[in-house]
């Protein structure tokens, strides 16, 4: 098994008490949906939509934590507060710390 998922597995199976099958069906759902929410995310930043990046990094923080991704929740939670400080040079640089972020989860998360 990759390290990366090794981790998420490891952080998720924590609060999951170790049941091994929520966690599968939690990275299905995030496979799922994420790829949206990042599409929605990058409109919303390339738009300087603050309420929009804010809500969005609040949901795929929320992603990030069910899956137990927890280097990506922290790059939503620095976007997130960004949007909401009114600071668009940081949330530019956020997003891209995010978006690349959330290609390495997904890419761990599809091979299993």
């Amino acid at each position: 098994m990759d390290d990366t998922l090794h981790t998420f597995r490891s952080n998720a199976l924590q609060w999951l008490e170790g049941d091994e099958r929520m966690f599968d069906k939690l990275s299905a759902l995030f496979l799922k949906n994420v790829p949206q929410q990042m599409a929605v995310l990058s409109a919303a930043v390339a738009a300087n939509d603050l309420q929009g990046a804010e809500l969005q990094a609040h949901a795929l923080k929320g992603a990030a934590g069910m899956i137990g991704a927890l280097e990506m929740r922290n790059h939503a939670a620095a976007l997130e507060t960004a949007a909401m400080a009114g600071e668009t040079e940081l949330l530019q640089q956020h997003f891209k710390a995010l978006a690349d972020y959330v290609a390495q989860v997904t890419e761990a998360l599809s091979r299993t």
